[in-house]
């Protein structure tokens, strides 16, 4: 047998050191040692790769990558290191370099879950969703039980809007493991997406029970129960995101929402103008604003809303609607017309539109036409099964025909 040196037993002795040190998380005390091993054998390789290890562990990715360098240079068919440079290279923003890594890791081990797990990630935060999920299908085959494959799997689902067959890999992670508050925020995001309301408030209420002060959760959840119409619950909901982040546009915006619902329309124009205020420039915040200045009849001001809402967003139908309605108020009957006209072009089964615009044709004398658009208005809200507005279409024709 041969003989081991001094040197290579006290190479020995503190790579065994350095291990049992990075084991106990001690981790510059690991790197010391793994520093006397390779001084002593400059040629350990192993060595070189367990200090690149810890130095991961560190977040000195450009010093592990080294390592790693080095580990190759001695021995070029470790999967192990291609994967771990590709760990420091995807920490250090180098995708490209990292995905090559991977690829590596995986020609040298075709079983390799976590090679297959971090070459989806890339692919997924890269748009490449479809790639991303055959990488989890890979990684899966290798470890079933992988909570975050079936975790990463299902978020790429929901991004191609795959969402029951994303809930099945949500139902895994949490069968795997009941306390990842965003498993439940994330399976509740793709129910509300199938419209399974009240099935995902119940996982908006797990993921809260987890992670109380999770703003998202608030606010999704405080999105569907006014979807439900519990819009003093979802105002709650908002309240505490608010609360918990005073720059969260998202909830001035839902709270403003649901004061609408209520009537609360002073108070909801304050919520949109703060949504404003923190820089949300979007088509649906002026929208709302306006539908509250109409039915508090700040017309001139509902319009210059809608002008901004129909400026982001051309063929935002209901923009055309309210100003049509409030172009009639202030006696714009002609601009009303082309208004509601537009509507119904980008949405010909938009009743509001046939009922408003034939009582523009009525103030414009034109009564024919009010009369042809009124009972167009009665046929589509008979086929749409909208009660309400059948009977008010009804009086309005009776008014006519009066």
């Amino acid at each position: 047998t041969l003989k081991l040196s001094d040197k290579e037993l006290a190479a020995n002795a503190f790579f065994s050191i350095g291990y049992l040190l990075a084991e106990g998380t001690w981790m510059q005390k690991a790197l010391t040692a793994y520093e006397k091993t390779i001084a002593l054998k400059p040629d350990y390789w192993e060595a070189f790769y367990n200090r690149g290890i810890v130095r991961n562990s560190l977040s000195q990715y450009k010093e592990a990558i080294t390592d790693f360098n080095k580990v190759i240079e001695l021995n070029s068919d470790f999967s192990k290191t291609y994967y771990s440079r590709g760990i420091a290279r995807f920490k250090l923003s180098q995708y490209k370099e990292a995905m090559t890594d991977f690829d590596k890791a995986i020609e040298l081990n075709p079983n390799s879950a976590n090679a297959y797990y971090s070459r989806g990630t890339i692919k997924s935060e890269s748009g490449n969703y479809a790639g991303a999920i055959a990488d989890f299908n890979k990684g899966i085959k290798s470890d079933p039980n992988s909570v975050k494959l079936h975790f990463n799997r299902g978020t790429a689902k929901v991004n191609l809007r795959q969402y029951e067959s994303a809930i099945t890999d949500f139902d895994k992670v949490i069968e795997l493991n009941s306390n990842i508050a965003d498993a439940y925020y994330n399976r509740a995001c793709a129910k509300v997406s199938l419209s399974q309301y009240e099935s995902a408030i119940t996982d908006f209420d797990k993921s809260l029970e987890l992670k109380p002060d999770k703003i998202e959760s608030l606010n999704n959840r405080g999105f569907v129960k006014d979807r439900l119409g519990d819009h003093e619950s979802a105002i709650a909901d908002f309240d505490r995101a608010i609360e918990l982040d005073p720059s969260s546009v998202i909830a001035y915006n839902n709270r403003g929402i649901a004061k609408n619902q209520l009537g609360q329309y002073e108070s909801a124009i304050a919520d949109f103008n703060k949504a404003i205020e923190l820089g949300l420039n979007a088509a649906n915040v002026y929208y709302y604003r306006a539908l509250g200045k109409n039915l508090l009849s700040q017309d001139a001001l509902a319009i210059s809303d809608c002008d901004k809402a129909i400026e982001l967003e051309t063929n935002f139908v209901e923009a055309y609607n309210i100003r049509g309605l409030s172009r009639d108020r202030l006696g714009q009957h002609d601009k009303a017309l082309a208004d509601y006209t537009e509507a119904i072009r980008i949405k010909p089964d938009y009743i509001e539109a046939y009922t408003n615009r034939g009582v523009a044709q009525f103030e414009l004398g034109h009564i024919d036409e009010a009369k042809s658009d009124l009972q167009t208005a009665l046929k589509l809200a008979k086929q749409q099964g909208q009660a309400d507005l059948k009977t008010l279409i009804e009086e309005r024709l009776r008014e006519l025909n009066s």
